[in-house]
């Protein structure tokens, strides 16, 4: 999700719901970019941390352009790629 998008957040990732409903041991890492613009945000961190938790995902924001939490989102998934191949 990228964080300076002014649509609400429920009608922003509306395309991904059905991914969720029908896969529900999926592990979903939901993410919110360009944390960087701070002056241009619209979605805060918190509202992408009450989305995971009713998808029961994992939430994470980070920037592409200072490298904030980049590294964080690259452990995670592959933490979760040697988890699914065990």
């Amino acid at each position: 999700m990228e964080l300076t998008n002014a649509y609400p957040l429920p009608l922003a990732l509306a395309p991904l719901l059905p991914s969720v409903r029908c896969c529900p041991t999926a592990s979903i890492l939901l993410v919110g970019t360009r944390s960087d613009l701070t002056d241009r945000l619209r979605l805060t961190s918190e509202d992408g941390s009450k989305q995971a938790k009713e998808w029961n995902a994992t939430h994470l924001t980070i920037s592409a352009k200072t490298g904030q939490n980049c590294d964080g989102m690259l452990t995670f998934l592959l933490a979760l790629m040697k988890k699914t191949q065990t």
